[in-house]
């Protein structure tokens, strides 16, 4: 009974070990959204880009419990590569998706709780209006 209990709570711990990730489509990108490589997203953290770029979604990250052995680096790395993923040129940070968890354990006569901060980041993908990368340079005569 003893090593059912620990299995139980090996389970418990191993399916929130990591980090949680949603994207959500806002607005029809200027072209098609071709995955790239995580270091190529542009982050935007204190200003907006100061080229034309036109939103196309938003991408949130957190924790996925107390018990995840994802730091806050390691959630915020997790929210540049989803943007990779999806092929944002950019990625203007809006701030923290910390959240609150609340584990314990109740009964007749009380019951033991405890709680902790889940680390979430949340932005915004955007894309160029226009693309640089392909645009072709024409020699003057």
């Amino acid at each position: 009974m003893k090593r059912i209990g620990s299995l139980l709570l090996l389970a418990a711990i191993m399916t929130g070990c990591g980090t949680r990730v949603a994207y959500m489509p806002t607005n029809t990108p200027p072209r098609m959204m071709q995955p790239r490589s995580a270091d190529s997203v542009q982050v935007f953290t204190a200003t907006q880009p100061e080229r034309p770029f036109v939103e196309v979604g938003l991408i949130e990250t957190q924790q996925e419990s107390l018990y995840s052995v994802d730091n806050e680096t390691a959630v915020f790395t997790r929210l540049r590569e989803e943007a990779a993923l999806r092929g944002c040129d950019g990625l203007v940070l809006l701030g923290s998706n910390d959240g609150v968890q609340i584990v314990g354990s109740g009964g007749m006569n009380g019951g033991h709780t405890s709680g902790g901060t889940l680390k979430g980041y949340r932005g915004t993908c955007i894309m160029w209006k226009e693309d640089t990368s392909t645009a072709s340079s024409t020699d003057s005569h």
